[in-house]
Order: structure tokens, then sequence, then C-alpha cells
């Protein structure tokens, strides 16, 4: 993992605009990864987890059964605060 060892985690309250995005996103990137993904029930439970405060290692731990070789990349770049992340929060913190 990242040098934070996984401590960083997302507590968020998500504004309704910014659900429907960060979903999309989420999305996206799962196509981008995984190339013949169109299951919306994993774009939603990455939103949950996000909004129920995981830490990188434990959404790490939660999502490998769905993501197998593509997990690693794909927490990564979930919690890398990509730059747009921070506009779909009505408020954020990031919490070590």
């Amino acid at each position: 993992m990242d040098d934070d060892g996984g401590e960083r985690t997302f507590k968020a309250n998500f504004t309704g605009e910014g659900v429907r995005l960060l979903r999309a996103r989420v999305k996206e990137k799962l196509r981008e990864l995984m190339g013949d993904y169109s299951d919306d029930t994993l774009a939603e439970y990455v939103v949950v987890l996000l909004r129920n405060g995981r830490r990188k290692d434990e959404a790490a731990k939660e999502l490998e059964v769905f993501l197998s070789d593509n997990n690693e990349a794909f927490v990564s770049w979930l919690f890398s605060c990509h730059p747009n992340f921070s506009k779909l929060f009505l408020t954020m913190r990031i919490l070590f």
C-alpha cells in the first residue's frame, strides 16, 4: 500500500449530486480496469464504504473479492484524493 499504511480514510457528507457523480466516476474506473464491468451494485458498495469512513486498508480488504488483480490499482486510485473528488462533497475531512 502507500506510506500512510492504509490509514487514510474519508469521512464525508455527500451531496445528492455528489453521490451521483462519484458513482459515475467509480463505474468509469471499474470499466477501465475490468473492461466488461457493468454491475451498478459494486459502484454503490464503493460509495457506501466511503460514506462509512472505511480506511484504505479496510476498503482494499473488502473489495479484494470483487476486484482481485485490479484491487490495488482501484483502491489506490480511489484514495488518491483525486482533485475532482472535493467538488463532490458537501463536507469532507481526511482522518489519520
